[in-house]
């Protein structure tokens, strides 16, 4: 939640000690969140003291997002052309996201 409310930002290096001072535990809890974080992509590389946060590039983002919208309105134009195609869209994204 730290990182979505900006008190710590993109590209920041996190520091152990730090954290452990600011959050009040032991290394443990700081090093599993780190690597957990590491696992998500939201931290970029881990150093013996600590962790780099990814760059935020806003520009790649909106280039994402614009990709992802260009999909989606041809799936859309795609299954809207004939009932087959349709029905085999909506089967196979029931079978994708496990409704099926």
């Amino acid at each position: 939640m730290i990182l979505y409310n900006s008190k710590i930002n993109f590209g920041e290096v996190l520091v152990n000690k730090n954290l452990q001072e600011r959050f009040e535990v032991s290394s443990t809890p700081i090093r599993d969140a780190i690597l957990r974080l590491k696992e998500d992509g939201i931290i970029e590389e881990i150093t013996r003291s600590g962790a780099k946060l990814i760059d935020f590039d806003p520009n790649f983002a909106c280039e994402v997002n614009q990709l992802i919208m260009t999909i989606t309105l041809g799936v859309i134009e795609y299954s809207l052309e004939n009932e087959q195609n349709r029905k085999e869209i909506v089967d196979n994204l029931n079978k994708y996201i496990g409704l099926t």
